[in-house]
């Protein structure tokens, strides 16, 4: 089959739905199916691609209309009981025809590596799992309808046949299968990785944060992986650009989640794919895991601001998880109070924003106006929405809440900061981890070191070289480290060796600058 005859079948007909209806007649041993009879195939005439689905296929799983079993290591493929001859008339001959072109083949072990293995669909576990549900729930009215005829021989062959099928088909079948479909080179014999969670087999599953990834292979081959979701081989055979290789010593971190795809690759050959998501186990917020770390509440107009914007509009609220687990923000709400009959706050429901998790350490936040915000601030930083409401200017009372529950409440005053009312600065807490109760204290905040504020980054804090959130003692030797301190090379130092002031130099303005801002906290 030529690439242009490839491309046209594929343009027409859903080849997953196609494949996975041949792997279903196979496994089944389907024993009046392949020709040009008892399949269909749906789809809309107008824009849809073609989808095989199963049809008249009782004659299976060791029926076959006599007293004679179909024996359980039947081959469909090699037996004559497909038709060979190479035709998109018949699901058989369209099946041969297809199975010529390579990127076919690999595409069929794709998707019977993730039909059959872990999972899949098709997975002994799966398939037993299935017929034990269907057949609990035929055996009632077939005991029924047995004792309407009174027998008892009726019931005992049910029950019999259900067993056989589940203890001898399923249990058997697919591993002959496999071998049927690697004998005539739709299932590679390299092994395809496989991956594992805390050096436990695994296909992906919920898992703490802290949790690690290994991939291996019992091969001698290369595995290369990807975190993107994407294939780590290009159509055609090359390896992707955002492959990586695997080494036996790597772990990966689940952190918060992972988007596994990996392949062995051996003497110029690939194995089928492997896939595996791992998804973080969830801890709901609590005022021990979600703070309030930065508020702009009377921004400036700063550089080049769009006029069609109020400065109001570049307002944000930043928040940050500062456990060490990923946690649940859908029943986190930033909410107005009635405070002496007057609003108090924004109104915010993190269940219907764009973020609704939030990994340790990382921080997020909500805005007056994402298209101001973004225009100001561009657009990597993680944004959750925008909020109903305004903040004061002379300040108010922020309320966050969980579930309904009072997270954290404090209220913020324009007097603490002259630069942060009006004159383009925010307030950002000088530690995060700190007791709830200095939020109400100007000693719980300080003045942030860049005109704008730092959303979303946890940077720009004068004397904060490490961005751990305070400025210490450990800030102080990693500038000094750096050996950057009033030496002759210009324009040479970045943030984390000492710049504090946004001049490239480290020097004792920038010392003055964070101790007069008061940020400095002995530990």
């Amino acid at each position: 089959m030529t690439d242009e005859s490839y491309a046209t079948i594929e343009s027409l007909v859903d080849i997953d739905s196609q494949l996975d209806d041949l792997m279903l007649r196979v496994w089944s041993g389907d024993e009046d199916w392949g020709g040009i009879r008892n399949y269909y195939v749906l789809g809309d005439r107008n824009h849809g691609k073609l989808r095989f689905v199963v049809w008249d296929a009782e004659i299976a799983m060791g029926f076959d209309l006599s007293a004679v079993r179909t024996p359980i290591d039947l081959n469909k493929l090699s037996q004559g009981r497909l038709p060979v001859a190479k035709s998109p008339t018949s699901q058989g001959g369209l099946f041969w025809w297809l199975a010529e072109h390579p990127e076919y083949q690999l595409r069929f072990a794709d998707r019977l590596q993730r039909n059959f293995f872990g999972h899949g669909a098709m997975s002994t576990e799966h398939m037993t799992r299935r017929w034990e549900h269907l057949a609990n729930q035929l055996d009632g009215p077939i005991i029924v309808e047995a004792a309407a005829r009174s027998s008892r021989t009726r019931i005992t062959t049910w029950r019999n046949e259900v067993d056989w099928v589940k203890d001898n088909w399923i249990r058997l079948r697919r591993e002959l299968v496999i071998e049927d479909f690697r004998e005539i080179g739709l299932y590679p014999t390299i092994t395809a990785p496989q991956f594992h969670l805390n050096e436990s087999l695994s296909y992906g599953e919920t898992s703490a944060s802290s949790d690690l990834v290994t991939i291996s292979s019992p091969d001698s081959a290369t595995i290369y992986y990807t975190l993107d979701g994407s294939d780590p081989r290009m159509p055609g055979g090359d390896v992707h650009p955002s492959s990586l290789v695997m080494d036996v010593t790597d772990s990966l971190p689940v952190q918060a989640g992972l988007s596994l795809r990996a392949r062995a690759f051996e003497d110029g050959k690939w194995s089928a794919l492997s896939v595996a998501d791992f998804t973080v186990q969830l801890s709901p917020a609590t005022a021990a895991s979600l703070r309030i770390t930065e508020v702009h509440y009377n921004p400036s107009r700063f550089g080049d601001d769009p006029d069609q914007f109020d400065k109001e509009e570049f307002e944000f609220i930043e928040l940050m998880n500062i456990s060490d687990v990923t946690i649940d923000l859908t029943n986190v709400r930033l909410k107005k109070i009635v405070l002496d009959d007057a609003e108090q706050g924004v109104d915010f429901n993190f269940g219907e924003g764009a973020i609704q998790t939030l990994a340790p350490g990382d921080r997020i936040v909500v805005v007056e106006n994402l298209e101001a915000f973004v225009t100001r601030y561009g657009s990597d930083i993680p944004v959750a929405g925008q909020w109903i409401g305004r903040l004061g200017n002379g300040g108010e009372t922020l309320t966050l809440t969980a579930n309904g529950l009072v997270l954290q409440q404090f209220t913020y005053d324009d007097e603490w900061y002259p630069n942060t009312d009006g004159e383009g600065h925010s307030l950002v807490t000088f530690d995060p981890r700190d007791d709830l109760q200095k939020w109400d204290l100007q000693i719980g905040w300080m003045s942030s070191g860049f005109v704008a504020g730092s959303p979303g980054t946890g940077i720009g804090r004068p004397g904060d070289a490490n961005a751990d959130g305070r400025f210490d003692l450990e800030d102080l030797v990693l500038v000094f480290e750096a050996g950057e301190y009033e030496d002759d090379v210009l324009q040479n130092s970045t943030f984390a060796e000492g710049d504090w002031n946004d001049d490239g130099e480290f020097t004792s303005d920038d010392l003055v600058l964070a101790f007069t801002l008061g940020n400095y906290r002995v530990t």
